[in-house]
């Protein structure tokens, strides 16, 4: 019958547009978290020296250097998910009056001593290094764009 026709039509089509959408939206996704993780990635890359300092002072011996490896290596998702909120321009809390974004690092964080925190921003106001940060989104949007077209 006809609308049984249109039905089976109609499904297809639903199917495959959201398959298409939900195709699109993980691309998005993988980007902002891969974008996120270069970002922490240059960013302890370019404070090297402080990390290795806070790694260093936290364990002498080589079991409690193991743990804080493996402590930091489980809080690596949460670095890669605060990377994204950074590169997105929101940025991300550091405390209570401390806020990190590409502009710039607003208010006197009180961070412990751990070696992923040696990533965060310097004090005063973001360089063209920071803003460079915004490209995340943007590449998020194209591999959004991309994946979309592609299917239409």
């Amino acid at each position: 019958s006809p609308l049984a026709v249109q039905e089976a039509v109609a499904r297809t089509l639903f199917r495959r547009r959201a398959e298409a959408a939900f195709r699109s939206a993980a691309a998005g996704l993988t980007m902002l978290l891969g974008g996120g993780a270069l970002l922490v990635a240059v960013a302890l890359g370019r404070n090297a020296g402080a990390a290795q300092d806070a790694f260093l002072g936290l364990a002498g011996d080589w079991s409690g250097r193991i743990a804080v490896l493996l402590l930091a290596a489980a809080l690596v998702p949460n670095a890669a998910l605060w990377g994204a909120a950074y590169g997105l321009g929101p940025g991300f809390s550091l405390g209570t009056g401390a806020t990190a974004t590409p502009l710039g690092l607003d208010g006197t964080p009180a961070l412990p001593r751990f070696p992923l925190l040696a990533a965060v921003p310097d004090q005063g106001a973001g360089a063209l290094p920071n803003w460079a940060a915004l490209a995340v989104p943007v590449a998020a949007a194209l591999a959004v764009a991309w994946f979309a077209v592609r299917r239409a």
